[in-house]
């Protein structure tokens, strides 16, 4: 029985915001499992990586972390907005998200707030909707001192 437009865009939000949940919450495997065993990611400034090995790779190297020179101990990703187009199958998603990454550069507690742009390919396969291609790319940043709580 096919699945129905408002079931799939649901099952592929979720896909998406389990992602965010799996980075915060430092759950690599949770991260891993929003992709396709073939996926292709690029984030940033030309980090690329293809196939579920290197991807877990990407992430293990702490790709962004090096990128804003910021040693990261916690995250906190906020969707802001999401456009999910179906095709049978086969989707694209264009997801608005604001990142908080706290850490310390210098011995100094800072955070790096970053206005995120997501684009995504998706495609159902028989364990669910997966991403086989998304295309990560930061649209503004800011930095500020933080306090410890």
């Amino acid at each position: 029985m096919a699945e129905s437009s408002s079931s799939s865009r649901a099952a592929i939000d979720a896909v998406l915001r389990r992602y965010f949940w799996g980075i915060d919450s430092q759950q690599r495997a949770v991260v891993l499992a929003c992709f396709a065993d073939d996926a292709r990611i690029r984030y940033g400034r030309g980090h690329e990586a293809r196939g579920i090995d290197e991807i877990r790779r990407l992430f293990e190297g702490g790709a962004v972390a090096r990128e804003i020179g910021l040693e990261i101990t916690s995250t906190m990703h906020t969707v802001s907005a999401v456009e999910i187009e179906l095709d049978g199958d086969r989707a694209t998603s264009v997801l608005a998200a604001v990142a908080h990454l706290v850490g310390e550069r210098d011995g100094a507690g800072r955070i790096v707030v970053r206005g995120l742009r997501y684009e995504d390919a998706l495609c159902r396969r028989d364990n669910g909707w997966k991403i086989v291609d998304r295309h990560h790319s930061a649209l503004w940043m800011y930095e500020v001192v933080s306090e410890p709580v």
